[in-house]
């Protein structure tokens, strides 16, 4: 399998705006795949279903004793269908559903439950609207991933402006991963469920402290792979209060002992320079 490539999904409605944007990804993951060995996973993090599913071979419990479905094969491709009215659908292996009970983004656990399932090494993880602009942006993740232990690409916001180098915002999709990279730091930081918020700046943090000594480096920036922020604020009910950034801030302390996550001298990882190799074209 050359790449296992995880989605983050969520749709409040089922007529919500956002499906167009969704439908872009689907249609340029399907265009990319072909010519690869590869497979989709999507985690669906509360959407409302068209149909229930109650094959109780399908569901699983966590830890805190909330049930997930994973639908396999055609199930999966039966709920893509269902939702999406495009001609061509990738190679969708998993639909995994975790039903929203609470109001909190389970992003982190349902993308560590994607890792597990995950058949290849190479992990790409998109959120659902950010679709690729570049083609042939999926064989480079691939190539890149043979050189690098972790390859971001570069998003680029609704007004069309490309996030630089030199941003120190963190990037919580457009990137790909070793799998065993990923199992060694732990994972997604499943604690930020509890704030809805963070999992981008825990994940970078730790790849940082675990990267930050090798050279050269194993993490890369590429304009090579580019897709376009198509619909945020989705997720903004559940990612806690005006003071969510406090509650962040004091767990990330107690986590990984850093006083301020936001800021790049207590948090070095903003700082792409210190650990990851600039291949945009503007470096060149």
């Amino acid at each position: 399998m050359d790449l296992s490539i995880i989605i983050a999904h969520y749709t409040p409605t089922l007529d919500h705006p956002c499906l167009s944007s969704v439908a872009k990804t689907f249609t340029e993951l399907a265009r990319q795949c072909g010519g690869l060995e590869a497979e989709v996973i999507v985690c669906d993090d509360g959407s409302p279903l068209y149909r229930r599913h109650s094959d109780d071979n399908l569901s699983f419990s966590l830890p805190d004793g909330r049930i997930y479905y994973d639908f396999v094969g055609d199930e999966a491709l039966a709920i893509a269908k269902e939702r999406f009215s495009i001609a061509d659908f990738p190679p969708i292996s998993h639909w995994i559903y975790l039903e929203k009970t609470k109001p909190c983004s389970s992003k982190a656990r349902l993308w560590n439950l994607a890792a597990e399932k995950a058949l290849s090494g190479k992990l790409i993880y998109f959120d659902d609207d950010n679709f690729l602009t570049q083609p042939n942006s999926l064989t480079v993740f691939q190539r890149l991933l043979n050189q690098y232990q972790v390859v971001f690409g570069q998003v680029i916001d609704r007004k069309g402006r490309p996030r630089s180098f030199k941003s120190q915002r963190v990037q919580g999709t457009t990137f790909g991963v070793k799998k065993t990279l990923l199992q060694s730091v732990g994972g997604f930081g499943e604690w930020t469920e509890a704030v809805s918020s963070g999992i981008d700046s825990d994940l970078w943090f730790k790849l940082y402290q675990k990267l930050k000594n090798e050279r050269p480096f194993q993490a890369a920036y590429t304009d090579e792979i580019q897709t376009i922020d198509g619909c945020s604020k989705r997720w903004k009910p559940f990612v806690g209060s005006f003071f969510r950034h406090r509650a962040v801030r004091q767990a990330f302390q107690e986590i990984h002992g850093c006083t301020n996550y936001r800021d790049s001298h207590a948090n070095p990882s903003r700082k792409k320079s210190l650990w990851i190799d600039n291949l945009t074209r503007q470096a060149r």
